[in-house]
């Protein structure tokens, strides 16, 4: 089992084994839910919808209709 140690600031670091099955990366943020019987769970945020801003990008020109749907040049 994983453990993680306080420092004097309050900060642990989440053991390298949690980050990977997690799949947390810098930056990610993380939410911790306190059960009734003391427990602390972990949970990562979905990362918010602003953040995919930019990530796709599209190359100038067109694509005929045909070379997109073979079959949508029978249509005429």
């Amino acid at each position: 089992m994983p453990i993680a140690t306080m420092t004097t600031k309050g900060q642990i670091t989440i053991p390298k084994r949690v980050r990977t099955v997690l799949m947390l990366e810098q930056g990610d943020r993380v939410e911790i839910t306190l059960t009734r019987d003391g427990a602390a769970l972990l949970r990562p945020l979905a990362p918010a919808l602003g953040s995919f801003f930019g990530a796709v990008t599209w190359s100038a020109g067109t694509v005929p209709v045909a070379a997109m749907d073979p079959g949508s040049a029978d249509l005429g």
